[in-house]
């Protein structure tokens, strides 16, 4: 029986998001970003017809949080 490496790396990194206000703050991001992409998802099946693929909607969570966070980066930049 061994231990499930991706689970123990999860867990330590929402341990690590979850400390301090930035944390918090940073954890709510990425569950907006994914209930977002969901419905985006959800949206273009209902009304375009178009079809939801697993693999895509998690890529289009990954390069939608990258880009958000980009955002906020240059945002709290003072120089």
């Amino acid at each position: 029986m061994g231990v499930d490496l991706q689970c123990v790396l999860c867990h330590n990194a929402m341990e690590t998001l979850y400390k301090g206000k930035k944390g918090k703050v940073f954890a709510g991001c990425i569950w907006e970003c994914v209930v977002w992409t969901i419905w985006k998802g959800r949206n273009g099946l209902i009304f375009r017809n178009e079809a939801v693929e697993q693999g895509k909607i998690l890529d289009e969570i990954i390069s939608r949080l990258w880009s958000w966070f980009e955002v906020c980066g240059q945002r709290g930049r003072t120089t």
